[in-house]
Parts: structure tokens; C-alpha cells; sequence
């Protein structure tokens, strides 16, 4: 894959010795492609038929020449179904190393971003640093690439093996779905954003609209395939998400019992004013006139009071009603998709992450 990622990349003004080595290495896996045709004609042989039926006017590059493997071939024409189920263990294989690479190299990339942003200094670190970002970003586009044609051969070998359900399992992999786990920033550039989505960005805190990608989520065939800095990633990922819901419940107790003093201080401010009004001549002979304008301006302010608890009260008197729905879509997820007319997500997940968030329901 790094070669023919490096032969996509030359151009008619490559520098000499660039163009020296890539052909060389176009040369050399040209002499192992037509080595590979000559044994796959010993295990299938209608090959050769199929070859001469691809082959056409125009010089195909090496690293577009087909293999001929059975995903390839599909039902023109008959395989072997041993042939078909080790490539079907190959492609199995080759779909999680290139979703484990992912998911290490995305980690990577925020490693050295925020190494860059808090360390780096200077023209020549600054230089090394982008550098070495560029590198990362080659690698992830190669294992995006190898994993969605490992796909593609996945689904064509199921197809011929009467396999179902794996369109599920390996789910397609678009470009917003490459990102990393805790930085939204290094995967949505603000050039390519529209001027509503900046201002979106610009309001919001960016940690509760923010939803993981798939990747992280995937069950891999082996939980030994995680490497332990992933698992670790995962477990900060998950600790950060569980102390945002605590804090979050946090929020909603203070909130509820600032809107209950609210209430009770303006049915005691009221009160306290028609008291006012009440208490005539405590202080002295006060005349008529004068006293009955004190009595108008205390229900005049008691009467605001009654306004302002009433309407507090008409504003959130669906409160309390949101919160138990609330609480019930997170109990029963299920209801949330009804509600919303949504369709679940339905996703292999890993056991600890079903330990973890029964654990944060418990809690």
C-alpha cells in the first residue's frame, strides 16, 4: 500500500532520481504480479479467460492490475469454495489490522498536535513537526483505503458464500467518520465549515454535540487486538463522558432548586409588601391621603411579585415532566428513537464498553 501510494503521488515533474526509484519498484512488483498469474492458473484456471476479457487499448498501471483473487472473480466464473473461505479469513483479518492502524495512527495525530501547540517553538520544530503530521495523515488515508476495500471483497465473498448480517458488523467508512476521539477540531477544518456552522461551533462547548465515531466503538474479533494505548484512550474517553453526565445531573439538581427559592421569594416578597401596606401609623399619625397612596404603592409592588411568581411558575411547569422523560430515554434508549422517529443504531459492542455504561446507569 505504501508503494502504490507513493506511485499516485508522482507527476511529470518529480525529480529524476524519485522517478528512478518508483519505477524500479513499478517494475518489480509487475515481475510479481505475472509470477502471481502464473499459480493462480493451477487453482483457477478460467483466469486466463477472464484476463483476456479485461484487457484493453490502454496501459493499465501496475497497482491497479486486478489479482484475480475470488472476491474479484465473483460468479464469473467458479472457485473453489476453499478458496473463497481463506480469503474470507484474509479480508477479515486485513479489515481489523487496518481499523486497529486507524484508530492508532488518529491517536498519534493528536499526540504530536498537542505536542506541537504546547512545546514547539520556532521555525525548524515547527517544520519537523508538520512534517511528521503529513506522514501520520498519509497513513491514515492508507488504512481508510485498505480497510474499504477489504470491505468490498468482505461483502462480495458473503454474497457468494451465503453469509448475512456483515453489512452491520463492517459498517461503510466515510470520511467523516476518520476522526479521533477527543479532538473534533483536528478532523473538521474551519475552511471547509459553512458561516453557520462556524457560529454553531462558536456557541456551543463542543463536548455535548459531539459524538464518537463508530471506529472507536467496533468489536474487534480478538479484544487482544487493542493495543493497550487505545484501551487506555478508551477508558479516558469513557471517564470524561461519565463525569459530564454526573456533572450534568449535578446541574439539573442546582437548577431545580434555584426555580423553587425563585418561587418562594416572590410569594414571600409579596406578602411582605401587602404587609407593609397594612402597617398604618406604626411610626406615627401619617394623613389620609398620604397613607392611602402607601397602601396603593405596596399592592401595586405586591401585585408584581404575584405576576412574576406566576408566571415563573407557567414557565416551568413543564420542567419536571422533561426531566422524568429524560431520565426514562435514558433508562430505555429505546423510547428516545420512538419519540424522535429515529432509527437505532444497531452496532457490535465491545463487553467493557455494555460493563461500563450498565455501570454508569447503575450509578
Amino acid at each position: 500500500m505504501h508503494s502504490t501510494t507513493e506511485m499516485k503521488q508522482t507527476w511529470t515533474h518529480s525529480r529524476d532520481r524519485e522517478l528512478t526509484r518508483i519505477q524500479l519498484r513499478s517494475n518489480a512488483l509487475i515481475r510479481k504480479i505475472d509470477a502471481w498469474y502464473q499459480i493462480l492458473q493451477l487453482y483457477i484456471p478460467s483466469t486466463i479467460l477472464l484476463r483476456q476479457k479485461a484487457t484493453g487499448p490502454t496501459t493499465v498501471p501496475p497497482y491497479d492490475l486486478p489479482i484475480w483473487l475470488p472476491s474479484q472473480i465473483g460468479r464469473q466464473a467458479a472457485v473453489d469454495a476453499r478458496l473463497t473461505e481463506i480469503e474470507f479469513q484474509l479480508r477479515t483479518a486485513q479489515a481489523q489490522e487496518a481499523l486497529t492502524n486507524l484508530r492508532r495512527c488518529l491517536q498519534r495525530r493528536i499526540t504530536v498536535y498537542d505536542l506541537k501547540n504546547r512545546w514547539l517553538r520556532g521555525q525548524s520544530p515547527n517544520t519537523k513537526a508538520l512534517n511528521l503530521l503529513g506522514n501520520i495523515e498519509s497513513q491514515i488515508t492508507t488504512a481508510r483505503d485498505e480497510y474499504r476495500q477489504a470491505r468490498v471483497a468482505i461483502l462480495s465473498l458473503a454474497d457468494m458464500m451465503g453469509k448475512v448480517g456483515l453489512e452491520a458488523f463492517y459498517r461503510p467508512l466515510e470520511d467523516n467518520d476518520v476522526r479521533a476521539m477527543a479532538s473534533p477540531v483536528l478532523d473538521r477544518e474551519p475552511e471547509t465549515m459553512t458561516l453557520k456552522q462556524l457560529e454553531k461551533a462558536k456557541r456551543s462547548t463542543g463536548e455535548t454535540g459531539r459524538t464518537v465515531s463508530w471506529i472507536w466503538r467496533h468489536a474487534s474479533a480478538s479484544e487482544d487486538n487493542h493495543t493497550e494505548y487505545e484501551a487506555e484512550a478508551i477508558k479516558v474517553e469513557w471517564a470524561k463522558s461519565r463525569a459530564r453526565a454526573m456533572r450534568y445531573q449535578e446541574e439539573v439538581l442546582i437548577v431545580r432548586e434555584e426555580m423553587r427559592r425563585t418561587v418562594r421569594f416572590f410569594s414571600w416578597k409579596e406578602k411582605e409588601w401587602y404587609k407593609c401596606g397594612e402597617a398604618r401609623g406604626k411610626h406615627g399619625p401619617i394623613e389620609e391621603h398620604y397613607n392611602e397612596g402607601l397602601q396603593a404603592y405596596a399592592k401595586r409592588q405586591g401585585a408584581i411579585c404575584l405576576g412574576l411568581r406566576k408566571k415563573f411558575e407557567h414557565m416551568w411547569s413543564g420542567v419536571d415532566g422533561a426531566i422524568a422523560t429524560a431520565k426514562e430515554e435514558i433508562a430505555n434508549p429505546a423510547l428516545f428513537y420512538e419519540k424522535h422517529k429515529v432509527e437505532a443504531e444497531v452496532q457490535p459492542v465491545a463487553s467493557v464498553d455494555v460493563e461500563m455504561s450498565s455501570e454508569l446507569l447503575n450509578d
